[in-house]
C-alpha cells in the first residue's frame, strides 16, 4: 500500500509529519452526495446540490427551445 505524507506547517517536532495511505475509495466514486454527507463536507455536499439544479434547469431551458422552434417550424 503507498502511502502519502503531509507536513502540518502549525505543529513543530516529531508531530508536524502526516502520513495517509493513497487509495481508491469506490463508495466515494459511487455515490459521491452520500459520501460527502457521511463525511461532513457539508460545502462539497451543497455545490454538488446546486450543480445539480443548476444543471437541470438549463437542461430544462434548452428542452422547451426545442419544442419551440419545432412548434415555429410546424404551425409558423
Amino acid at each position: 500500500m503507498n502511502y502519502v505524507t503531509y507536513e502540518n506547517q502549525s505543529r513543530e517536532g516529531d508531530d508536524c509529519l502526516i502520513c495517509l495511505p493513497d487509495r481508491f475509495n469506490w463508495f466515494a466514486f459511487l455515490l459521491p452526495p452520500v459520501w460527502a454527507l457521511a463525511n461532513g463536507l457539508w460545502l462539497v455536499l451543497s455545490g454538488m446540490i446546486g450543480l445539480i439544479f443548476f444543471l437541470a434547469y438549463a437542461g430544462g431551458f434548452w428542452f422547451c427551445l426545442d419544442f419551440l422552434f419545432i412548434f415555429l417550424a410546424l404551425y409558423g
